[in-house]
């Protein structure tokens, strides 16, 4: 195999991840969980969690609200823990607690 065939199919592995990862719409509200879903959204998550001075356990990744600020990368911000119950409320419309 040459070396320009190795690198082509490294950098399609690379990218295809990236391809299948979906931002969030702003000003829609999300679920952690289905931020996570979306792909590429556990580190801003925390990040979100930690700046607001919450609990980076698996309740609060999963369970609270977040508010899509758009932009090229998704950014978001937390608005609130909802303890156990996060409700998808579906393509186009906030998530609820």
């Amino acid at each position: 195999m040459q070396f320009s065939s190795v690198l082509v199919s490294i950098a399609v592995l690379v990218a295809a991840p990236l391809a299948a990862a979906d931002n969030c719409n702003a000003p829609l509200n999300y679920c952690g969980s289905s931020l996570l879903k979306k792909g590429r959204y556990n580190d801003q998550i925390l990040q979100a969690l930690l700046v607001a001075g919450q609990p980076t356990d698996y309740n609060h990744i999963n369970y609270s609200i977040f508010n899509c600020l758009g932009g090229e990368g998704g950014a978001i911000k937390f608005v609130t823990f909802c303890g156990g119950n996060c409700k998808d409320n579906g393509q186009g419309k906030s998530d609820t607690c």
